[in-house]
């Protein structure tokens, strides 16, 4: 069922049973058959027997049966008598039965060039920061910082953001997107949602930090707070209902435009700024942001070597580049760089491999002391994603051939707390 043009009578009734606080951001199909309070696992075989019951209303031919159904809270599936659930709650165990089997990251292969990247650069401007970028000695002598800290929405997500939703005709921006995001892609999703009058909706996972989720809603986007414990499963769940709606589904790493904003955007500053740079070190989650800065690479500064540095835990292009594939999904586990938690995908493993990204990772002890150092040293709040480059450079800057710079990028500021 879908939503694009008013909803059927069915589901209008559904939803007129249900005592929800807000109007449902997806298809009360998904939300009915498979939306559970977490406490609702320990019911799993009533659960499974009200499943049952449902399935065998929704093949009945009597509408009295299906009334009948409503009544005792079976036929649509909301439960097991105990009345109707409320929002979106999805028990991890129960997930994979919602999505669709092409519900994870594109197959095709798509490329970022200078050519994207310029047309990237030309949105970017019209709204945003060029962020600063400024030495670091007391991280290494060579090193300078490209402080995404200090972007509008204290991410360099927004860029990519802007980008892509500028590509939506303006005739179909008010039916809007859907998108998943750890919190910073949701952050720019909603930014640039505001400025370009494009509805968005943007699901997190259940540990996304509170100044992640509650910065998405202030700035008027729609955030439902999944039950996943990690991104991957998140961004298989929000597929699924984009393509149940039929509207477009815009990732935070698995698009050239994106990529092209924002890593393309990042390093043309970069290059622009400062000359003479040995090597450019960036976190690296799905991969987006090295696509595009090693398109800005090839194209302003060939002969910069590229870093890209995963989070010990969850090192889902490190292991890539190890085995030989592209691995588009990781057991959820936690880390302090939450952003970078998951998979990659088939287009940002080509262009790791394609641009000879020498891939690194750092564990949490050393992601937490480059917090605390670049808040007491730096007078910087970095959050753990954006920490891991510095991480890395404080242990490792030496090792880097040459005697010219060495630019880390310092990707967001947006977290609850640096560890004690």
């Amino acid at each position: 069922m879908r939503r694009r043009g008013g909803e059927g009578e069915e589901v209008a009734e559904l939803r007129k049973q249900l005592p929800l606080p807000v109007p449902l951001p997806v298809p009360l199909s998904l939300v009915l058959v498979r939306g559970r309070f977490p406490e609702a696992e320990a019911d799993a075989d009533a659960d499974a027997e009200a499943d049952a019951d449902a399935e065998a209303q929704s093949r009945s031919p009597k509408p009295e049966a299906e009334d009948e159904a409503r009544t005792a809270g079976k036929g649509t599936g909301t439960g097991t008598g105990k009345g109707p659930t409320r929002g979106l709650f999805v028990v991890p165990g129960r997930m994979r039965g919602m999505y669709r089997e092409n519900a994870g990251p594109s197959e095709n292969v798509w490329t970022v060039d200078a050519a994207r990247v310029e047309a990237a650069v030309a949105v970017v401007r019209k709204h945003l920061l060029v962020t600063p970028l400024v030495p670091a000695p007391s991280v290494h002598p060579r090193v300078w910082l490209k402080l995404e800290t200090k972007q509008l929405t204290g991410s360099f997500k927004v860029r990519g953001a802007l980008v892509r939703l500028s590509l939506i005709p303006a005739d179909q921006r008010a039916a809007g997107i859907v998108t998943a995001s750890a919190g910073n892609h949701g952050l720019g999703i909603a930014f640039a949602g505001r400025v370009l009058g494009v509805r968005a909706r943007v699901f997190v996972p259940k540990h996304t930090p509170a100044i992640k989720r509650n910065g998405i809603a202030a700035s008027g986007a729609e955030v439902i707070v999944t039950e996943c414990a990690g991104y991957d499963e998140t961004e298989m769940l929000a597929r699924t209902v984009a393509e149940e709606e039929g509207v477009p589904f815009v990732s935070p790493y698995d698009d050239p435009d994106v990529a092209a904003g924002n890593g393309g955007t990042v390093g043309r500053e970069i290059f622009d700024a400062v000359t003479g740079v040995d090597a450019l070190v960036c976190p690296v989650g799905g991969g987006g942001l090295i696509a595009g800065l090693a398109a800005a690479r090839d194209a302003w500064s060939p002969k910069t070597a590229l870093i890209g540095v995963n989070a010990e835990a969850s090192p889902g292009m490190l292991r890539s580049v190890q085995e030989g594939r592209a691995l588009d999904s990781l057991e959820p586990v936690e880390t302090l760089a939450e952003g970078l938690e998951g998979g990659v995908c088939p287009s940002t493993f080509a262009a790791v491999l394609a641009a000879k990204v020498e891939m690194k990772a750092v564990d949490e002890a050393s992601i937490a002391d480059a917090m605390r150092f670049a808040k007491t040293m730096l007078g910087e709040v970095v959050e753990g994603s954006g920490a891991v480059g510095i991480a890395w450079a404080r242990a490792h800057a030496d090792s880097v051939p040459g005697t010219g710079n060495i630019v880390v990028v310092a990707t967001g500021r947006n977290v609850d707390r640096i560890p004690d």
